[in-house]
């Protein structure tokens, strides 16, 4: 995951293996990790040719003193998570910008997600239309 030999990450510091900015941004609790808590981070982390990926990082307290620390690579459920954000920024965008009124409700009739044209074409203010139900309605 890194490219480092064992024999390399036996001799590495955290940070050589931590960008910069985030050693200062994110640090280890080092209080919580002696009391016996486990602690779960998100960070980049560097890999040997210089290249940086996502990681979900978990450490604890072992016998000795010593740290141990399991990483796992997170950068596709990152890409995942800001495809996702974009593809919903983009829906709003476009749903908010048509003319039609649309409405996103369960089949109870309970309406989730509306446009400023639906409300606008109702006669309800955004807060009536946000407490009205469908079902039985003119909609």
């Amino acid at each position: 995951m890194m490219g480092y030999t064992k024999e390399e990450v036996l001799h590495l510091n955290l940070s050589d293996i931590t960008p910069l900015e985030y050693i200062n941004k994110m640090p280890i609790n080092m209080n919580d990790l002696m009391s016996g808590k486990i602690l779960l981070v998100e960070r980049q982390y560097q890999r040997k040719d210089g290249t940086r990926f996502y990681a979900e990082a978990s450490a604890k307290l072992i016998a000795g003193g010593k740290i141990q620390s399991i990483v796992r690579d997170i950068t596709q459920r990152k890409k995942a998570e800001e495809e996702l954000k974009q593809s919903e920024e983009r829906y709003r965008l476009f749903i908010e910008q048509a003319t039609d009124g649309v409405l996103v409700y369960s089949y109870d009739g309970t309406i989730h997600d509306f446009n400023t044209a639906a409300y606008k074409q109702t006669g309800y203010t955004r807060e009536e239309f946000r407490n009205t139900e469908t079902a039985g309605s003119s909609f």
